[in-house]
C-alpha cells in the first residue's frame, strides 16, 4: 500500500502536470496521426493551432515541439509523485524549479511568436504555457527559489 504524505500544493504539480501532459497529447494525436480533426482548434482567423504548426516556430533541432513538452510534462509528474509519496529532496525540488524556469523562458518566446510574429493565438499552446507557469509559480511557493 502506498501512503500518499502530500498537501494541496503536491497535488496541484501534478494536475498542471497532466493537464500539460494531456495538451501535448492532443497535439501529437491532432497533428502527427491526424486522430483528431487539425481545424477544431481553429476557431477563427485570430485563434488558430494549425498557424503555430505549421509554422518553422513548431520545431527545434528537427524535433517536434509537443515532443519537448511531453518530455518536461512526464518529468513534471513523476517528480510530483515522488513529492506526493513523501520522498522530498532538496534535489528533486531544485530539478522541479530549473526545469520550469527552463520551459517558462521557452513559453514567452513562443507566446511572443504566436502574437507578434505569427498573429495567432493557439489555444493548445496557452494551456500548456498556463500549466508551465503554474508548475514554476507553485515551485517557488513549495521550494522558495
Amino acid at each position: 500500500m502506498i501512503i500518499l504524505k502530500g498537501n494541496k500544493i503536491d497535488y496541484l504539480f501534478l494536475l498542471f502536470g497532466l493537464l500539460g501532459l494531456s495538451t501535448m497529447i492532443y497535439s501529437y494525436l491532432s497533428f502527427s496521426l491526424d486522430v483528431i480533426s487539425r481545424n477544431s482548434c481553429t476557431i477563427n482567423s485570430v485563434i488558430s493551432c494549425s498557424s503555430m504548426e505549421n509554422s518553422i516556430y513548431s520545431t527545434f533541432l528537427g524535433i517536434k515541439l509537443y515532443y519537448y513538452g511531453m518530455a518536461y510534462f512526464s518529468a513534471i509528474i513523476v517528480l510530483s509523485l515522488l513529492v506526493v509519496k513523501g520522498t522530498v529532496k532538496n534535489i528533486i525540488g531544485y530539478v522541479i524549479s530549473l526545469l520550469s524556469i527552463i520551459a517558462s523562458i521557452i513559453s514567452v518566446y513562443l507566446i511572443y511568436t504566436e502574437i507578434f510574429l505569427l498573429g495567432h493565438i493557439c489555444i493548445v499552446c496557452t494551456l500548456a504555457h498556463v500549466s508551465i507557469f503554474s508548475v514554476l509559480i507553485l515551485s517557488v511557493i513549495k521550494f522558495k527559489v
